[in-house]
């Protein structure tokens, strides 16, 4: 028997009760996939330079989804501005 994807994200949805910034971060990694860390920041602040997002909270938002395991590390990748290598990272 197989799994429609539908059906598989709706028991996720049950499985896990996600926090608002979780959640946002899912959606952001899941639309734009290979994002890192320093991208998810940039990418808050770009959509909202008012918001109050800091390093901090998206690793640490990251982390959860990671321990969830509802995203993966899907390798390293050259940060465009810092030049240091990044995990970048794709929706399970």
């Amino acid at each position: 028997m197989t799994v429609q994807p539908t059906s598989l994200e709706a028991y996720t949805g049950l499985l896990y009760k996600l926090g608002d910034k979780q959640q946002q971060i899912l959606n952001i990694i899941q639309t734009h996939p290979n994002m890192s860390d320093n991208d998810l920041l940039r990418y808050l602040r770009h959509i909202d330079p008012y918001s109050h997002w800091e390093t901090s909270k998206i690793t640490g938002r990251r982390n959860e989804l990671h321990n969830m395991e509802l995203i993966l590390d899907n390798g390293e990748k050259i940060d465009r501005l810092t030049g240091q290598r990044v995990m970048k990272w794709i929706k399970a």
